[in-house]
């Protein structure tokens, strides 16, 4: 029964609402001070700290518990959980909980390009000058680690004219949000061949 107690106890510490001097108390290195137990900072200012949630949730290093920004749904809708430029780490610290909610990475063994909302168009390792006959804008691509996507606006031309951010080659899976003329429809310059090579 004791130990009951003082594992409540310290699973309570944790509360919505901190100290009103928790900005000065954070400059003043309160969070690393170790004259302070956990519990003691976790009561007292444990959201300034990153020691809870705002809803009062103790965060355990390694283990998701929330969202640590509100602007986590809107970054994800503008790909910010599958983007390579941030590692994983990053992508947790800020967005676990909403990142894990992310879609799965497709099978493929080169690239996907994605058309509209959900519609798939396989790009099959060794593609080469694959036609595209999209109705709706492409709106984004997967790409595996070590393969290239390029897509292209132009086949009259030498060289042909290459899609906004073509090629596509990223150090590790993800998926890309497209931009300009590479997510236009046919009849607004939009991409017209792809290829695709590892």
């Amino acid at each position: 029964i004791l130990l009951l107690a003082l594992v409540s106890q310290v699973a309570a510490q944790c509360s919505t609402k901190e100290n009103t001097n928790c900005v000065n108390f954070v400059k003043n290195g309160y969070c690393n001070n170790a004259g302070y137990t956990l519990a003691q900072k976790q009561a007292t200012c444990g959201i300034s700290c990153g020691l809870c949630t705002a809803a009062g949730v103790p965060i355990v290093k390694g283990q998701c518990t929330g969202d640590a920004n509100a602007n986590c749904a809107s970054w994800a809708a503008n790909g910010f959980c599958t983007n390579a430029a941030y590692s994983t780490a990053m992508i947790q610290s800020y967005c676990c909980k909403t990142c894990a909610a992310s879609p799965a990475f497709p099978t493929t063994d080169c690239a996907v390009l994605y058309e509209g909302a959900s519609t798939e168009i396989a790009a099959p390792k060794g593609s080469n000058l694959v036609p595209i006959m999209n109705n709706a804008p492409l709106t984004k691509v997967f790409v595996k680690t070590g393969c290239k996507l390029t897509m292209y606006t132009d086949f009259m031309t030498t060289p042909m004219t290459q899609a906004t951010g073509s090629p596509f080659a990223p150090t590790t899976d993800s998926f890309i949000t497209l931009t300009g003329t590479a997510a236009s429809t046919i009849g607004a310059t939009g991409v017209l061949l792809f290829d695709c090579t590892c």
